[in-house]
């Protein structure tokens, strides 16, 4: 018999059972004897894993035990524990990073750490908000709107005791996080401290939790001998205790940061003396000044001050000037429905003129937030620097960057800037008409005049070696102007605010008078003409110019200006946006083919990021990394970066814009502290992204 009868369904004979129950005697046997081997081979395989595993085991433990680093002397390893710190922030209590991570590694390790003070000279306290009840909220649109109510929602007995285990909860950690402070800072032993602060109050109630955050805040207050920098950003009410801090001996403070949080403030600051109004402007006094703020009479060293939000007039804030080599002043607010400070040119200049030793300034000058297309300026009165006005010289100022929130005039006029290497330039003013236009016209109004930027290339615009400029309110005359002023110009970042300026257009055509405000802020194709170097490169065989509509475009291209036309003959770093692709796209290959091209007399481009706005999806457009590669292009080691973004009518918004990505970490503003930055103004001048 064979196999093939199982398979069957027929009843099996009486030969066939006699047959297959004589087979399955000897297939029991022979199965039960190989679970007992495979039970014997488990059993064994099991001891050897366990053997292997106490031999792994014990050559980790003498290899970690021979390892170098146990050899190393403590003082080898407290160097290299202070390279373990974090370096574009201060460290906090993350287990994931220095000083903390280390302290955690090993018996040996975390006494090393103890007794290195340099370990613990930099912490970043965060105080965070005391738990909020449910509550509701009606009629209001804005978060930062003052005058909202608050209406507590009706909670359950079970929610109220929740409720309260979680404000036991916060209580108790905020006494352990207190003295975790204290005993991070007594590590720290006498050295200097480089301390950031972060706190928030309560919406409906501020007094929640006063309590415990005034006791951390004492923590950090009680060590302001070694206070090296301090950076915070927190309610009036702690700024203001800060600032008032009497009896206090700060000759180690080198950098102060403040960054007032105005979102839920109700009332006017307290320090301004009897007789003294709110409104003015930020340089200005009313012939009284603040005898409460003390703080920066005790600092005789400080150096660096930045200050965001600010409530108070300069003449209050009795700061040695002579001293500072790095300002940056922020706006000047205070609550809605109260006067403005705002620190127009002519004060800027004051300010400036004081501080002799300057090396790094950012300015935000007027009302960043008024996009004004009215000649009288919406009311604000906007006057010309009177020419009578000593020029204020800036020996040091080697970067300057400028928001310019109301008209600057003739404010670049008055700035000897005779080192200056790195510029950057924004502004919330609508489109100016050429220089030729102004000078026809004998136009003297700032608010209609050309832009204020030229005077100032006009000048020093060889020494400049890195720019960053808003181009949509430069004529195309004017932007190639500038360009060919930049004769050592490396670093060019072009951005624009032209998502709201562009409605206005036809608006501020009509009611200035100015003409062809459509050519202003476009990389036009005889800018990429005269950007393109010559170089000897034969027509692709197949390219079709898009201007053309022919074979050999891009030949016509390259040989359409003179080499002592050049513009931007050092670039090495561009960035810009564009508009219309297709008009342009071409220009800007072979842009790229010559800057690229090894014979190119031009310094080598190096990193190139371009934004196209398009009507259309970007597929229809060429691919310029592909293009070129098919050009012969060497793109090895190039930094490249091209995008597509559609434009919806004439918004430059998209559906994803308005979404607020949350961050839970201030970003401190700076002017350029680390050399990989490009000036280090992207924390507030990246709207245009």
């Amino acid at each position: 018999m064979d196999s093939e009868s199982l398979s069957t369904y027929h009843p099996p004979t009486d030969d066939e059972i006699a047959y297959h129950r004589g087979l399955l005697e000897g297939t029991h046997s022979e199965a039960r004897s190989i679970s007992e081997e495979i039970e014997r081979q488990t059993t064994l395989l099991a001891s050897l894993r366990e053997r292997q595993r106490a031999f792994t085991d014990s050559v980790s433990k003498h290899s970690a035990f021979l390892a170098p680093i146990r050899r190393l002397p403590p003082e080898v390893l407290q160097v290299i524990f202070i390279w373990c710190l974090p370096t574009d922030h201060n460290p906090s209590f993350s287990p994931k990073e220095a000083p903390f991570l280390l302290s955690h590694i090993c018996r040996r390790w975390r006494d090393v750490a103890f007794r290195t003070p340099r370990l613990w000279t930099r912490i970043h306290v965060h105080i965070p908000i005391y738990p909020e009840a449910l509550t509701s909220y009606h009629g209001l649109g804005s978060a930062c709107d003052t005058g909202r109510l608050l209406e507590s929602a009706r909670l359950t007995q079970e929610e109220v005791d929740l409720y309260r285990c979680i404000e036991q909860r916060w209580e108790e950690k905020m006494h352990e996080y207190r003295a975790a402070i204290e005993a991070w800072l007594t590590r720290a032993a006498k050295c200097p401290l480089t301390i950031s602060l972060q706190q928030s109050q309560n919406v409906s109630d501020s007094t929640k939790g006063k309590e415990e955050q005034d006791s951390i805040l004492e923590t950090v207050f009680q060590v302001s001998k070694q206070w090296k920098s301090i950076q915070i950003h927190a309610p009036t009410s702690t700024l203001e205790r800060l600032l008032t801090m009497s009896n206090h001996d700060l000759e180690s403070l080198e950098h102060f940061a403040a960054q007032w949080d105005i979102s839920y403030r109700r009332a006017y600051p307290a320090l301004a003396p009897a007789g003294v109004g709110a409104g003015g402007t930020a340089g200005e006094g009313s012939g009284h000044s603040n005898p409460g703020i003390t703080l920066f009479s005790s600092a005789p060293n400080l150096k660096r001050l930045s200050l965001q939000n600010i409530p108070h007039t300069i003449a209050q804030l009795h700061v040695r000037w002579h001293n500072i080599t790095e300002l940056i002043l922020g706006e000047f607010t205070i609550p809605r429905g109260a006067p403005r400070h705002l620190l127009f040119a002519h004060r800027a200049l004051d300010v400036l003129e004081k501080c002799p030793n300057l090396v790094r300034c950012r300015l935000t000058l007027g009302n960043p937030h008024a996009f004004s297309i009215s000649p009288t300026g919406g009311g604000h009165q906007f006057t010309q620097i009177d020419e009578s006005r000593e020029v204020v010289r800036l020996e040091y100022l080697e970067c300057l960057c400028v928001l310019e929130g109301d008209p600057l005039g003739n404010f670049f006029e008055f700035l000897e800037v005779p080192k200056l290497k790195e510029l950057v330039f924004k502004t919330t003013q609508y489109a100016r008409p050429s220089r030729a236009a102004t000078q026809a016209h004998n136009n003297t109004n700032p608010m209609t005049a050309a832009s204020c930027l030229l005077p100032l290339l006009e000048r020093y615009g060889e020494n400049i070696e890195k720019l960053r400029m808003d181009e949509s309110i430069m004529p195309i005359e004017d932007l190639q102007r500038c360009f060919g002023l930049l004769k050592n110009l490396t670093h060019l970042k072009l951005t624009r605010r032209s998502c709201i300026r562009r409605v206005w257009h036809s608006r501020a055509s009509r009611r200035v008078g100015q003409t062809d405000l459509n050519s202003v802020g476009s990389l036009t194709r005889s800018i990429w003409e005269r950007m393109t170097p010559k170089v000897p490169v034969a027509t692709p065989p197949g390219f079709v110019d898009s201007e053309v509509g022919s074979e050999g475009g891009m030949e016509r291209v390259v040989s359409c200006h003179r080499d002592s036309d050049l513009l931007l003959p050092k670039l090495t770093s561009f960035s810009c946006r564009v508009h219309a692709p297709e008009l342009v796209q071409d220009h800007v290959l072979q842009f790229l083919r010559a800057r690229r091209h090894p014979s190119c007399a031009t310094t080598l481009l190096e990193n190139f990021a371009i934004m196209f706005y398009s009507t259309e999806p970007e597929q229809r457009y060429k691919d310029i990394p592909g293009e070129l590669v098919k050009l012969g292009v060497n793109t090895e080691g190039m930094g490249l970066e091209v995008k597509y973004r559609r434009t919806y009518g004439d918004s430059l918004l998209g559906p994803n814009d308005f979404i607020v990505t949350p961050s839970l970490r201030p970003t401190w503003p700076t002017t350029g502290d680390r050399p990989s930055m490009f000036f280090g103004v992207g924390d507030i001048y990246e709207e245009d992204e």
